[in-house]
């Protein structure tokens, strides 16, 4: 599976994504736990919002399965 960058998503790794609905801004980071059937399945999820520019607030998430091509590779959050 090949991250937003191009390269090989590596299991164990953190990467992040973010997404944009109007005015909310919601960036997550987690770590790749597995990847199946083209998907990866990532844990430890760290989900920040934020709205009309404030501050991001954090918060955990629930696990989630995403694509590789909306990934892309940050520095461990542990």
């Amino acid at each position: 599976m090949i991250d937003a960058l191009g390269n090989e998503v590596i299991v164990g790794n953190w990467y992040g994504y973010s997404k944009q609905d109007s005015s909310l801004v919601t960036v997550v980071l987690a770590k790749v736990k597995y990847i199946k059937d083209g998907k990866a399945r990532l844990t430890n999820v760290i989900e920040k919002r934020s709205i009309y520019g404030d501050p991001f607030k954090a918060k955990e998430g629930r696990e989630r399965t995403m694509t590789g091509n909306t990934l892309f590779p940050v520095p461990p959050q542990e």
